[in-house]
């Protein structure tokens, strides 16, 4: 890697992870007295509020914490791939209603519990008509990255700590095939 790179590396995780600590600390000690408060709201909570002030305390920080931690992490991400990709927030493409049945035919697949095959995915065709207008779609996503020079884009989804919610699972599968669609 080359120097100014690494540079430019270096000054975003540390003006990102200063901001991100400054402001959470302004936040927490403007909130302490705040009944509305993220930690003083566990109070009504019944059963956090039983627990004692140290637990509601831990609860409330731990969990703010959690969430807004991970928002930088996504945000340096971001940051970091500007140096060497185009890094877009929407895919716009068009959207055919025969791939809209080749998605339901593979998120189908995966509720029967058998994995589609490579060429599930590879030997998919359908005729595009010479006018898509009335098919178009924009998809946003917060990790598209895309280098012009080898034409590859890289869409990607992050799952932080160990919580995956399965009650999403499918909307997040459905939403990734057609994405995979639209590049």
């Amino acid at each position: 890697m080359d120097e100014a790179k690494k540079i430019a590396i270096e000054n975003i995780v540390d003006r990102e992870i200063k901001n991100f600590s400054d402001s959470y600390e302004t936040r927490f000690t403007n909130e302490v007295n705040d009944p509305e408060g993220v930690i003083n709201s566990k109070k009504n909570n019944c059963f956090v509020a039983e627990l004692g002030k140290e637990f509601m305390f831990y609860s409330a920080f731990v969990r703010s914490f959690d969430s807004s931690f991970g928002k930088v992490l996504e945000k340096i991400g971001n940051e970091v791939a500007k140096l060497s990709y185009d890094v877009r927030g929407n895919i716009n493409s068009f959207l055919l209603p025969q791939q809209s049945q080749h998605m339901d035919y593979i998120i189908l697949e995966y509720e029967k519990h058998r994995k589609p095959s490579t060429s599930d995915y590879c030997d998919f065709t359908c005729m595009i008509p010479a006018d898509t207008r009335s098919f178009e779609k924009s998809h946003v996503t917060d990790h598209y990255f895309y280098n012009k020079e080898k034409n590859e884009h890289y869409l990607i989804e992050l799952k932080a700590g160990g919580d995956l919610d399965n009650k999403k699972a499918k909307t997040e599968k459905l939403a990734m095939e057609c994405m995979k669609l639209f590049l």
